[in-house]
């Protein structure tokens, strides 16, 4: 593991000299949303980041967090084939189980490509290979899965502005 995130960390300081061509995040940004849940092209790395804790009906504890990166390599506009690699795309997941004592993680790594991992607004839709967040109106479900566990969390907005 040690490996894949130094070479991921590599890949990030060789796209720094691309950092130039995006926009730079200032104070002041007005959000709005549902515009701001999803892609931001203009900007080199944006992530998705969801965390919480859990109590399963019988009152056992659990801990989560699923969290999807994107992080720019080109907007050169020549780039139109599908195998074009525009964007890279990162994801962890982790689960602890805090009664059991047990802590369980996995990430991924994929280039945007058909239909590989993107974000996808007109579908409400981020995702990395099988995993994803997907919006139904205003509310969110989440969706990733390893061998250890298979998780579906349905996010529902209770505060309202």
């Amino acid at each position: 593991m040690r490996s894949r995130l130094a070479c991921i960390g590599a890949a990030f300081m060789l796209l720094q000299p691309l950092a130039a061509q995006y926009h730079t995040a200032l104070p002041g940004y007005r959000f709005e949303f549902p515009r701001d849940h999803f892609s931001h092209p203009d900007f080199q790395t944006e992530w998705w980041y969801y965390t919480g804790n859990l109590k399963s009906a019988d009152g056992h504890r659990f801990g989560f967090e699923l969290t999807f990166f994107r992080q720019a390599v080109t907007r050169d506009p020549a780039k139109t084939g599908a195998w074009d690699m525009k964007d890279l795309y990162l994801a962890h997941l982790a689960l602890s189980d805090l009664d059991g004592g047990k802590f369980y993680h996995a990430e991924r790594t994929n280039r945007s490509g058909p239909g590989i991992a993107a974000v996808n607004e007109s579908l409400g839709r981020i995702w990395n290979g099988n995993w994803q967040i997907q919006w139904h109106g205003s509310d969110q479900e989440l969706n990733a899965s390893i061998r250890a566990f298979n998780s579906t969390l349905r996010c529902t907005r209770k505060k309202f502005r």
